[in-house]
């Protein structure tokens, strides 16, 4: 990590949650689990036509967005880590593992379908 890392406040997780539903609505990604910790967050998301790197850029951008936002300022520092971990789920099995990897985390703010 090249700068501080950024702990998310219970606050700043309501609007991190908010945010990424919010995107995934604004996007019509199918949100299937989130769970979204103070320093950690993981998304399944069914991203359609879009590049998988473009659904994952729109989404980071949107709860850096709201987070900032919440915080009344322009910036939270560097939100993100330079990379991401996708991984493609092409069977309801491969789905499924997801969500239950998604559950064992102890994120604040979490849903599963």
């Amino acid at each position: 990590m090249k700068g501080a890392p950024v702990l998310l406040s219970s606050a700043d997780l309501d609007a991190a949650f908010e945010g990424a539903t919010n995107a995934c609505d604004e996007y019509g990604y199918p949100l299937l689990a989130i769970s979204i910790e103070a320093w950690h967050v993981h998304l399944l998301v069914a991203h359609g036509a879009d590049a998988a790197d473009v659904a994952i850029a729109r989404l980071k951008t949107r709860i850096r967005q709201a987070v900032t936002s919440h915080r009344g300022s322009t910036t939270v520092g560097r939100f993100w880590s330079a990379g991401y971990d996708a991984r493609y789920c092409f069977t309801e099995q491969a789905v499924h593992a997801r969500q239950l990897y998604i559950e064992r985390h102890t994120g604040c703010r979490r849903i599963t379908h």
